[in-house]
């Protein structure tokens, strides 16, 4: 894997980064200052020259299977580049002592800009292959339109960075999860989701039973917080 060969000399706070980087320049959307950095990286990796051809061909609709097999393998790319379901809650029976009579499985899925829910319901119960299984969708999920890029937000979160951590590099990515912001940007207003905590990435335990963070991560959040408001309003 590209990131493996790539990972053998970077700091493990790094990896996440140069990925993003390597995929911002693919897109032709790195910020100037860091093509060099991107095409560094892409230098001193073997299989990252590839990565970045794979990835500028799914961007542009032409990529063969085996182009999209390769980037699939780096997780990060695989899930948001296509729809993605698990199961994650399963519930049957209703005593230890006889055969479950019923079973349910809540099965989360992450759907692309545009995706339809109903769509995928259908596929599900096709995979599915029994009329006997139910497939239903929990409420009613409703899409809404991506937020443009805005370059004073974009200016001022590079502000707040690069005044505590003037290495770190500042992309612009799509998260394969939701927030409150579906609303706002149903309504209109563009959202964007912006955190300055760090996390150990060998020890990723988002929305676990014992989630947690660095607690020098947080106070560096908040300070982050602090400074990102000051500069979009001007006062900084």
């Amino acid at each position: 894997m590209a990131d493996r060969q790539l990972f053998d000399r970077a700091d493990a706070d790094h990896r996440f980064h140069d990925l993003l980087l390597i995929a911002a320049f693919a897109a032709n959307d790195a910020n100037p200052g860091d093509e060099a950095r991107a095409r560094g990286l892409i230098a001193g990796c073997a299989d990252c020259a590839e990565l970045v051809l794979d990835l500028q061909a799914i961007a542009a609709g032409r990529a063969d299977s085996a182009a999209v097999e390769r980037v699939s393998e780096t997780p990060v790319y695989n899930s948001s580049m296509r729809n993605t379901c698990v199961a994650t809650m399963l519930q049957a029976g209703h005593a230890e002592n006889a055969l479950p009579q019923r079973a349910q499985a809540t099965v989360q899925c992450r759907l692309l800009p545009g995706e339809s829910p109903e769509a995928i319901r259908d596929t599900l119960a096709r995979i599915v292959v029994d009329t006997a299984i139910k497939v239903t969708i929990k409420g009613e999920p409703q899409g809404a339109p991506e937020s443009p890029l805005d370059p004073e937000v974009m200016t001022a979160v590079e502000q707040a960075t690069h005044s505590l951590w003037p290495d770190v590099i500042v992309l612009p990515v799509m998260d394969p999860w939701a927030s409150d912001a579906v609303r706002f940007r149903r309504a209109g207003t563009p959202v964007y989701g912006v955190s300055g905590v760090f996390y150990d990435i060998d020890d990723v335990r988002a929305h676990g039973r014992d989630e947690r963070v660095l607690g020098e991560a947080f106070d560096q959040g908040v300070e982050f917080t602090y400074r990102l408001m000051k500069a979009l309003s001007g006062a900084g």
